[in-house]
């Protein structure tokens, strides 16, 4: 029976958070039921023998490749900058548009909202953080924000 292999690719320090939050699992495991079995095969190549990987930090995130999800691990494989930039992008996708929806399902204007109640933006982006276990040095409350109030902004007409 063929044996598993681990890759690692970089990605945004929250954007590991999260998928590690999401998941449930360190590290990742490429499954048929998640993001990362249902692409990373598109990404995967066989390493170069000059091939020098990036010392390990806080945007290294292993990837496990288990031997039954149709992927062809034969010999050494990795993913190249170029995809995983790709790939990188996607991920930061996905974590939006779970950002989005989690406050757009729990949002409550004001005008409908007691004054102590609170489930605005700001107390909804830090009831995701935790949820999500998001490092605050890994990416800002603020930041979070004004994604989300750039997303609302209607496109100006012309």
């Amino acid at each position: 029976m063929p044996s598993e292999t681990t890759i690692t690719i970089q990605l945004k320090p929250y954007l590991i958070d999260w998928l590690r939050a999401r998941y449930l699992e360190y590290p990742l495991v490429a499954t048929k039921k998640n993001i990362m079995g249902t692409f990373i095969k598109y990404f995967l190549t066989k390493t170069p023998f000059d091939w020098v990987p990036e010392p390990r930090s806080s945007s290294s995130c292993d990837i496990l490749l288990p031997y039954d999800i149709s992927i062809n691990v034969t010999g050494s494989v990795y993913v190249p900058p170029r995809e995983n930039a790709i790939l990188e992008r996607m991920i930061e996708e996905m974590f939006n548009d779970n950002y989005f929806r989690f406050i757009e399902d729990n949002y409550i204007p004001r005008t409908e909202r007691p004054s102590l109640f609170k489930n605005g933006v700001k107390d909804l982006t830090e009831k995701y953080m935790q949820k999500y276990n998001l490092n605050p040095d890994h990416i800002s409350h603020e930041t979070l924000i004004k994604r989300y109030q750039r997303r609302r902004k209607p496109a100006k007409a012309s």
